[in-house]
């Protein structure tokens, strides 16, 4: 459990460490024709005044979440939205909250801040997870997308969580995990079983794969994804309790 922990309290020290030198650099970087300014002080997706221009995202929109900033997607401040729009970017130290109910993302979906499901159905036609970038599952959450590339960033299953990722993740190919962490207190459910965990050569970070006391990584069928794991390379760290 000691080892569990302390490989999680380095990814967040890092994450932070990233935001306060680097925050804010995505979103300039992107085109958004609407960004989220907070403005009406409710914190919520649906308010108008929270956006500029002053319209609540629609599905031709291309949506940036600025630093230091947090939009209420989840309804946890009021209803819950129903939410498509054509691109979202979360820029470092940004967050975005979605809850119960369809998230669909006709093209790009690219996150460097926090993004938190409560039991969300996400699709994306690509989702890049760069470091500091993390995805927080809480409740029955499934993502869908044919390009979901976590290289650097960070996935994280709760306590109480499950993520059924629909499709295998750039990094999972033929059985061999090469890129991401992947932090597991709840069941992360993959399309297919993990052989080797390794990390590529010249990558800025390990390859990190923690699975705490009572969590699970399981195949498509229930299965341990697991159980055919035989090799952990020397630039890998697997962590389970």
């Amino acid at each position: 459990m000691k080892k569990t922990h302390n490989v999680k309290t380095l990814l967040r020290a890092g994450a932070l460490l990233a935001v306060a030198v680097t925050g804010g650099n995505l979103a300039q970087a992107q085109r958004c024709s609407v960004t989220w300014t907070g403005n009406a002080g409710d914190g919520s997706w649906s308010t108008a005044s929270n956006w500029s221009p002053r319209n609540v995202p629609g599905p031709t929109s291309d949506v940036c979440i600025p630093t230091f900033t947090t939009a209420d997607g989840a309804g946890l401040l009021g209803s819950k939205p129903s939410i498509s729009v054509h691109s979202i970017q979360v820029s470092e130290g940004g967050s975005l909250l979605f809850g119960s109910g369809d998230v669909s993302i006709a093209t790009s979906l690219i996150n460097q801040g926090g993004i938190s499901l409560y039991g969300t159905t996400l699709s994306a036609g690509s989702i890049e997870l760069p470091n500091p970038g993390e995805i927080d599952v809480f409740d029955n959450s499934s993502i869908t997308s044919p390009a979901f590339s976590n290289t650097t960033g960070t996935v994280w299953v709760y306590a109480g969580g499950t993520l059924r990722l629909a499709d295998n993740p750039v990094q999972l190919q033929n059985g061999t995990l090469s890129g991401g962490n992947w932090l597991v207190s709840g069941v992360l459910v993959v399309p297919s079983d993990i052989s080797q965990i390794t990390t590529e050569s010249g990558a800025a970070y390990d390859t990190v794969v923690s699975v705490d006391s009572g969590a699970a990584v399981q195949d498509a069928s229930g299965n341990n994804a697991l159980a055919t794991l035989t090799s952990v390379g020397p630039s890998a760290v697997l962590a389970v309790a």
